[in-house]
C-alpha cells in the first residue's frame, strides 16, 4: 500500500521492483522505482501520482531490444537519403 493508504502501487514497469511514493516541498508527488530510478510523472495530488504511475505503458520489449530497434531504423531512414 502506498504511505497515504490511497491506492496500491503497480511495480515498475521497467524493472519490475518496487516503487515509493515521493513527496516534493509542499504541494508535489512523484512515484519513483526504489531499484532503478525510474521517476513516474509529478502531480500536485499524491493519488493522481499513483494513477500515473500505475497507468503509465509497459514497454512490450526489453529496454536493449527496443533501442536497438530504434537505431536499425534511424539507420535505414537516413542511409537512404
Amino acid at each position: 500500500m502506498s504511505k497515504d493508504g490511497e491506492k496500491e502501487l503497480k511495480p515498475c514497469p521497467f524493472c519490475g521492483c518496487e516503487g515509493e511514493l515521493k513527496r516534493h516541498g509542499d504541494k508535489r508527488y512523484d512515484v519513483i522505482c526504489q531499484s532503478c530510478g525510474s521517476k513516474g510523472v509529478t502531480k500536485l495530488l499524491p493519488k493522481d501520482a499513483i494513477i500515473c504511475w500505475n497507468t503509465r505503458p509497459t514497454p512490450s520489449v526489453g529496454l536493449s531490444e527496443y533501442a536497438d530497434k530504434v537505431v536499425e531504423e534511424f539507420n535505414i531512414k537516413f542511409t537512404n537519403v
